[in-house]
């Protein structure tokens, strides 16, 4: 496979892999904690409500565990950490094009095009072992701590 190959089939794409993830990773994020931030906002306008008392009651619990529910869920998904990682690895990812590209830093020699292709291995290694380590630990049972 020739660098220019390697370059667009590789490199480009899993740039424009990582990129769209973290977007997607970050709207999801930032609509779960829009959700829970409206719950919870809501609960003091709820309890001010002239509402009859179970029904005010049941207005407020319901509100309560809905940004309880959405807290829980955005963490279980990882949303904020998967969006930072994903974004590191883009943007480790355009870095080494760029130097690739301008024949800057470690990109200087006649084994640029080798020094570019172990780069963007490793970064892409780095991200999918990060990413197995994050869903390891999701997978794992909490710790008790005893009694």
């Amino acid at each position: 496979m020739q660098i220019d190959e390697y370059i667009e089939h590789r490199l480009n794409e899993q740039l424009s892999w990582f990129s769209r993830k973290s977007a997607s990773c970050q709207r999801e994020y930032k609509r779960l904690r829009h959700i829970e931030t409206v719950c919870i906002l809501l609960l003091p306008i709820a309890g001010l409500l002239p509402i009859p008392g179970d029904a005010r009651s049941l207005l407020l619990v319901i509100l309560g565990a809905i940004a309880a529910y959405v807290r829980f869920f955005a963490e279980l998904n990882s949303c904020h950490d998967l969006w930072l990682r994903y974004r590191l690895a883009a943007e480790m990812l355009k870095r080494e094009k760029l130097l690739h590209a301008t024949h800057a830093g470690a990109y200087r020699g006649d084994d640029r095009d080798d020094v570019l292709i172990v780069n963007v291995e490793r970064i892409i290694s780095a991200a999918n072992n990060e990413w197995a380590q994050l869903m390891r630990e999701e997978a794992s049972p909490p710790h008790s701590t005893g009694s």
